[in-house]
Order: structure tokens, then sequence, then C-alpha cells
């Protein structure tokens, strides 16, 4: 599955966003003959023989697959005064070494929120609020259109109960052979995780009740509406859902406002096709501690709870109607994000912390999970003693780079600067069995978030760092 963003390669071709509106391609090799820079050993990625396009509106998010590049975005700024009134572009385009080529433009409105390509068909999630125009009291401002019809078909509309506000959100796929458009309208309140499977799209939005409801749609061949669950507490983030085999796994929080002691953390697994919980594990986490962490990695789910300490949960998914504990391992601190290298390893990466809770740096950890029942911390690096350390990862997994062959790793770390000097680089490790090795530090821009690309060429390492237009290429 690949998810939109403003900077994408195949492994072949470079496609990156400069300027809002103006998007540019090159091949690796021809970047790397290029050594001519411009700033800071950055260059831009039009040189050598690369293709522009330039565009009439400002991109949000693109895709690359094959011979063609999927670009959404908008002639207006996703600013909440414009919000209502956004007219979203979906081009897609061929290409080749002269050029690119238009082969099919859709609009919609409202908001892109994400997309992903999934297969041979891309998909969009829409969100659209209903308004009436002051201004123009004849303007239809109460359903989303696409290409200017309405996407309220009541076939194809599933509407739920809407407690904070009432959003209409559109779930649309194009085939990108035959362009052949499906969609399913979901009328609820505002959608606050999304997440894809191959089969499988989970939208799921919170209640004031603390509450939140999942509904479920399959993509495979045709898309269609499967049904909806609701459970207890609220989800962390898009980690926190996950489907196999028809089985969705999830775990939620729920915050009692009024007594921090009251909090309590569940473990789910829910048939989609019957739209029926199987199991319910819950009780995981100390008083007071809620999930700051999750991944699930085929049938096991890793999940931590955090308040002062850092307990890691593991679970045994492999039999959804009984959900089995595993092992717990207390250290201090928590982990956000986690990256499975193999069955016997898992990293992670989050936040030090003393015995109060307060946080004292980011930690890159690497655990031994050869045994569930007894994981195991084998190595950590730790960066910064303070709160005001971080890395661009815990917003956005893209951030991280992982090369599998050979267990090379590259991120940022940015130091704020409040309680210690100013720092920014890229950090890049190498996992070597049970050990973290530090390769290599490079210092960069403050305030910028580099995406990264691990490459070897002639049995040279490189790291590529990559921002507004521009590239870096420094041997590892």
């Amino acid at each position: 599955m690949d998810e939109g963003s403003n900077f994408q390669h195949d492994g072949i071709n470079v496609l990156l966003l400069k300027n809002k509106n103006k998007l540019l391609l090159n091949s690796f090799d021809n970047l790397m003959k290029d050594n001519k820079t411009i700033k800071d050993g950055f260059k831009s990625i039009e040189s050598n023989d690369g293709i522009t396009l330039d565009l009439d509106f400002n991109v949000n998010q693109f895709h690359i697959k094959g011979n063609k590049i999927i670009v959404v975005g908008s002639k207006d700024d996703y600013g909440y005064k414009k919000y209502k009134n956004n007219m979203n572009i979906i081009n897609i385009y061929t290409f080749d070494s002269k050029g690119f080529k238009l082969e099919e433009t859709n609009t919609i409105t409202g908001k892109i929120d994400t997309t992903r390509v999934i297969g041979d068909k891309v998909y969009i999630v829409n969100e659209y609020i209903a308004y009436i125009d002051k201004s123009d009291s004849t303007k239809n401002n109460f359903f989303p259109e696409l290409n200017s019809k309405s996407l309220l078909n009541s076939s194809k509309v599933i509407l739920e109960d809407c407690n904070k506000s009432i959003y209409i959100n559109v779930l649309l796929s194009i085939n990108l052979e035959n362009y052949k458009k499906q969609y399913r309208t979901l009328i609820s309140d505002k959608l606050t995780t999304k997440y894809f499977s191959p089969s499988y799209a989970l939208l799921a939005y919170e209640h004031d009740s603390n509450d939140c409801t999942i509904n479920s749609f399959k993509i495979s061949k045709k898309l269609s509406y499967k049904g909806k669950v609701s459970i207890k507490g609220n989800l962390l983030n898009s980690f926190a859902l996950s489907e196999k085999d028809g089985i969705i796994r999830t775990a939620t929080t729920y915050v009692d406002r009024q007594n921090a002691n009251n909090n309590k953390n569940f473990l789910y697994t829910i048939k989609i096709n019957k739209s029926k919980v199987l199991d319910t594990y819950n009780g995981f986490g100390k008083d007071r501690e809620t999930i700051n962490g999750i991944r699930f990695y085929k049938d096991i789910a890793y999940i931590v709870t955090f308040e002062k300490t850092d307990p890691l949960y593991t679970f045994d998914l492999s039999e959804p109607k009984k959900i089995k504990f595993l092992g717990e391992l207390e250290i201090p601190g928590y982990s956000k994000y986690f990256h499975q290298i193999d069955d016997k390893r898992i990293i992670s990466l989050g936040k030090d912390a003393n015995e109060d809770g307060i946080e004292t740096g980011v930690l890159f950890q690497l655990f031994d999970i050869s045994n569930l029942k007894n994981v195991k911390l084998i190595d950590k690096i730790k960066y910064g003693s303070n709160w005001c350390v971080t890395t661009p990862v815990f917003e956005d997994q893209k951030y991280l780079s992982y090369r599998p062959s050979d267990n090379l790793i590259a991120f940022e770390i940015n130091h704020w600067g409040f309680f210690e000097p100013t720092e920014n680089f890229l950090n890049i490790l190498k996992i070597e069995e049970n050990n973290l090795i530090k390769v290599k530090k490079t210092e960069v821009l403050k305030d910028n978030k580099y995406r990264t690309v691990l490459l070897t060429k002639n049995n040279t390492d490189y790291i590529m760092m990559v921002k507004n237009g521009l590239i870096r290429i420094d041997e590892v």
C-alpha cells in the first residue's frame, strides 16, 4: 500500500514537490551523476534530464505507480475559512522521458483527507460539511459533488448518529487502468482514524461518550459497505487498527476526565462480516496509564501504556475468539513508534522519562522478541536529556527510512534549544545482531523535516535527503 505524500519514489524514479504547484521527476541514476550543489550541499532535481509538471493548483499529495502519477490538490488553501468551498482536483498522468500527459481529471468538493494506492486503484477519503452560503442562498452547498454530480445517491449512503457535527465523508476509488469510479458516502461525526489493508478500509469516529465507531468497507474488487461496530474507548492513531483474514484487531483507551484513576485500556477482536466483537481483553496498564504506542505484526499485538513508566505488553491474537496475554516488560519512558525487523527483533522510537514521568530525551531501542512471554531490551541509544528533544517520526512514520537488506536506519533528531543548544541532525544507525551501531551523524538545517532514501551505487552506500524540490546525497 502506498500512502499519498509530497515525496515518492519507485526505486528508479524520484518524484517530489517544489513550491506547492510544481512536480519534479528524475531518476536516481541521473541524480547521482550531477554533483553541482546550490546551498548547504543541496541541488535541484531538475538538473540532468529531469522533467517537470507545472500545475495551476496547489498540490496536497501524490503517488507514482508504474508510468503514471496521481496528483491531488486544490486551487484553494486548506485553511478553515475556505475549507467548505474547496474544489479538489484529482489528476492522473502518464509520463516518459519527454514529459507528462494528462489522462484523467476529476473534481470533488470538500477536503481530501488521505489517499492510498492499492493494487490497480487509488482510494480517496474526502470530508465535507454541509452549510448555507449567506451571500447566495440559491447555491446548493448541502452535498458534496464529484464532477458536478451529487454524491448523495440513496443506495450508496450510510447514515450514522451524529453527536458533535455532521460530516459527509466519501470513500472514492478510481481504477488506474480504465478510470472507472466507485464510491460510498458515510454521514457521521468527523472521522478521526483511517486505516487501509489490501482488502478493507476502516473509517472510525469518536463519540462524546468516550466510545468510538468503526465502519468497514470491502475494497478488493467491488467497493461495498460491510457494517459497523461501536466499542469502548478511543483510538490512539491508525496503528491502533489492523485487519487480518476479515478480523479487525484494535486497542482503545477510555479516559475518565473526572478521575484519571478510572482510565481503562481495551484490546478487541471483531469479525467484519458479522459486525461482532469476538473477544475483549482489558485490565492491562497501571492506574492512570493510557496507550501511547501500538503495533500489530502477524498475530501479535505490541502495546505500550504510560503514566510514569513504560510497560510493553504482548498479546497473542492467533485465536480471535480468545485473546491471550503473553508478557510484560517494564522500563522507563515509553515507545511511540514500533517497526518489526524480523521474528526475533523489533525496534522502537519513543521518549525516556524519570521516576516522575517527566520526559528526558528521545530513545531508540532494540528488543529481543524471540520469547514473547519474556521480551528483553537488548540495546538502546538516547538523544538529549529533556522534553524538548524530538523527532518528526512521532508525527509521521515516513520520516524514518529502513532498509531490510542490511538493517540500515535513518531518522532526524531535533533539539528545540530551550534547555540545550539547538541541534538538528540526521542520524544513521545499523542493526548488527543484538547491537545498535552508530554509523553517521549529519547536521541539517533548523526547522526542516527531511524525507530520506538509503541507496547503493557501485558498492557504496548513500543517503538522499529531500526538501522543497532540492536533494542532497551524502556517502554513508
